[in-house]
């Protein structure tokens, strides 16, 4: 297949026809009962649009989608309004999904780094050698390495394996993880917390480098809440946003100031004692003081109904900050547990993975659904590691750059063309119903772990139900009288009832011991998702390519963007390469 970087832009319009022709031809329908959206005859007519509910992730967390298929071919995607992360509407990356599916750049057939193409039964003897040994150690030595996991299937499949090979090891790499979030949470609470802003009943909202408007698996449900609120000006304040680069959030900010990240950060300590923080007084200019004193001014005078968001590109402590400060303000922010975690299972990082293979701890390796080739930290020397494991074996819907790494490579089929389970950031739990059979011979992330395991062969449907029986009486409604009516009405309605995350009652934030401000330096580097490639796994969608960026309607290519301040002392001008 061909590699996936290099792409230029008239190969990318040529797989953008490819894909769309895919999509005229002929599709069949999976074995298993779906369930459109809205009633239809018993035969479906040629020609006539048949909705189902379904979801799709990004970065391993659900936003609710309705599925359009004509005559058996998905070709639109849609919000589905009765699920909390999507509210009817969808995002680029959602209107992309079917140019996923239709990609004739995926992976067709298991494949052998040396011999080539292989087959399903081959790779199954290749594999009995190194999980029987594995099994013989009770998993030592063995490796499971995934992207974020919200799948309540997936948990439970991961936890069983836990259980019969306990000394095997899960970890996880998202790229895009808020690693500095989760840390400022858990500094500030004592343990793993996530934190739900309620934009919709804030009427003043700080955002200091956060863009609740800008690309993530929780923007539309933000950005719905943002927009409704300010559309009733008897309702909304001001919304006020410190960034060092222009953002959609920014846009649409009553004041703005840019700022580089530390001064970003002393704004922050400037508000927090303007709370009785007690932290040594940050230098600030005055124009920036007189910012900070505006935004101080609306904070104290909207009690219970203003928050402050902090982005990535502060560190834990200050997020720890902005924590203390909304609980002093009775900000409208809940908390639930991480949707994303096994309590009694909880994972490693990427960079524990690379030391366990430096000493020699690792045997085998399987690689579900991630190219960590591509998006690892570069200082961690991960694809030079991953020659030195004895087997390893990549799962995902394209031969990327991880896949050329491992011995084997696994093709995945698409969310479109699987069984499953996925969350929404609020712990929302949805089925994922697949509107077609694998075009390419792909199976589902279930039936592939349960063939890594060595667990009984099973279709995706059956395992993804068996998780859904032993706890349905939970979520059940007055009218479900049994399993199978309370199934059909989850599949029709794409959101399980009552599976939302109950918000928990976090205890008082500390105040933190702040890491000393940074020495002065001349420019500062900022590294944000792309609005259309994310952390760049959608490169091959020649549709995604092709959006304009929000801002600065750049197409197809990466720019360092200046100030025109700071473009002219450096001699520098527009479209200058």
């Amino acid at each position: 297949m061909p590699p996936l970087t290099g792409l230029h832009r008239r190969e990318a319009l040529r797989l953008l026809g490819a894909g769309i022709a895919l999509a005229a031809g002929g599709c069949s329908r999976p074995d298993e009962e779906i369930l459109p959206y809205v009633r239809q005859p018993e035969q479906l007519l040629p020609g006539v649009p048949a909705r189902y509910a379904t979801a799709l992730p990004l970065a391993g967390f659900a936003r609710g989608a309705h599925a359009v298929a004509v005559d058996g071919r998905p070709i639109k995607i849609e919000g589905n309004p009765l699920h909390p992360a999507s509210r009817g509407a969808t995002d680029v990356f959602l209107e992309a999904a079917i140019l996923d599916l239709y990609d004739p750049d995926r992976s067709r057939a298991p494949s052998e780094r040396v011999a080539g193409i292989a087959s399903w039964e081959a790779f199954g003897k290749a594999y009995a050698r190194p999980l029987s040994e594995a099994r013989a150690r009770r998993g030592a030595g063995f490796r499971l390495l995934t992207g974020r996991v919200t799948s309540p299937t997936l948990l439970r499949q991961i936890a069983a394996l836990r259980e019969a090979m306990p000394e095997a090891v899960w970890h996880v790499h998202e790229p895009l993880d808020e690693a500095n979030a989760r840390a400022g949470a858990a500094l500030a609470f004592g343990r793993p917390l996530r934190a739900l802003p309620r934009l919709d009943w804030a009427e003043i909202v700080v955002c200091l480098e956060a863009d609740p408007l800008g690309p993530g698996p929780d923007q539309i449900r933000l950005s719905s809440a943002l927009i409704e609120r300010r559309r009733d000006p008897s309702r909304f304040g001001r919304l006020f946003v410190a960034e060092g680069l222009p953002t959609p959030t920014g846009i649409k900010a009553d004041e703005r100031r840019a700022l580089a990240p530390p001064a970003v950060a002393a704004l922050l300590v400037h508000l927090a004692n303007g709370f009785g923080a007690g932290l040594p007084e940050p230098a600030l200019a005055e124009a920036e003081r007189k910012f900070a004193d505006n935004i101080l001014a609306d904070l104290r005078a909207h009690h219970g109904r203003a928050v402050v968001l902090v982005g990535e590109a502060l560190e834990p402590g200050f997020h720890t900050l902005a924590h203390w400060l909304n609980a002093r303000l009775a900000a409208p922010v809940d908390w639930i547990a991480p949707p994303d975690t096994l309590p009694d299972h909880p994972p490693g990082d990427l960079a524990g993975l690379c030391g366990d293979i430096a000493a020699g701890r690792v045997s085998c390796l399987a690689i579900l659904g991630t190219n960590p080739v591509q998006t690892a930290p570069a200082g961690l020397g991960f694809p030079e590691l991953l020659r030195r494991v004895p087997f390893s074996v990549q799962v995902g819907t394209h031969a990327d750059e991880t896949a050329d790494g491992t011995h084997w490579h696994l093709p995945l089929a698409h969310d479109l063309e699987s069984w499953s389970d996925l969350r929404a950031t609020d712990g929302t739990a949805s089925l994922v119903q697949p509107l077609l059979r694998p075009l390419y011979g792909g199976r589902s992330v279930h039936e592939i772990l349960n063939l890594l395991t060595g667990a009984e062969a099973r279709r995706g449907y059956d395992i993804v139900r068996e998780t859904w029986q032993g706890t349905w009486e939970q979520h059940r409604r007055p009218d479900d009288r049994d399993f199978d009516g309370w199934w059909r009405r989850c599949l029709h309605d794409g959101t399980i009832p009552a599976s939302a995350a109950a918000p928990v009652a976090a205890p008082d934030p500390v105040l933190p011991a702040l890491p000393p401000a940074p020495p002065p330096c001349d420019l500062a580097l900022l590294l944000t998702p792309d609005p259309a490639l994310w952390d760049g796994r959608f490169a091959n969608n020649a549709w995604l390519q092709e959006c304009p960026h929000p801002v600065t309607k750049q197409v197809w290519g990466n720019a360092l963007l200046l100030s025109h301040g700071e473009a002219a002392r450096r001699g520098l001008a527009d479209g200058q390469g």
